[in-house]
């Protein structure tokens, strides 16, 4: 008989995931039990975090980038429909169409997110 364990016990870790979150704020004291760490992702007002964090589905490292700031300085690739464009073969073709994140924005209008059309 084979037993299987799913999230068993978990290593502990040095250093909680929150010391690498943009969404922490951390305030240190002269000792370790003086720190205080505050949450910003679970809801509008930071929460007070008194454990060591080892997973979080709201984690975004300090170096990574949230979804709203990629999708503000993504060049937008888009094809336009199939048209025939006077072919002598009467194929019809899609042309590309690129715009820049300030073309984009010019277009479009501020920094409205990209609307990416489902597949």
């Amino acid at each position: 008989m084979r037993i299987n364990i799913r999230n068993g016990t978990r290593p502990s870790p040095s250093h909680s995931l929150c010391e690498n979150c943009r969404s922490a704020a951390i305030i240190r004291g002269t000792t370790p039990s003086h720190d205080r760490i505050y949450c910003n992702s679970i809801h509008a007002n930071a929460n007070r975090v008194d454990f060591t964090v080892t997973e979080c589905t709201m984690h975004v490292p300090r170096s990574g980038m949230y979804l709203n700031e990629m999708q503000q300085m993504a060049w937008l690739i888009d094809l336009e429909p199939e048209k025939d464009y006077n072919m002598p073969t009467g194929a019809r073709e899609r042309r590309v169409k690129v715009l820049s994140p300030q073309e984009r924005r010019d277009r479009i209008g501020g920094d409205a997110p990209i609307d990416v059309p489902a597949q």
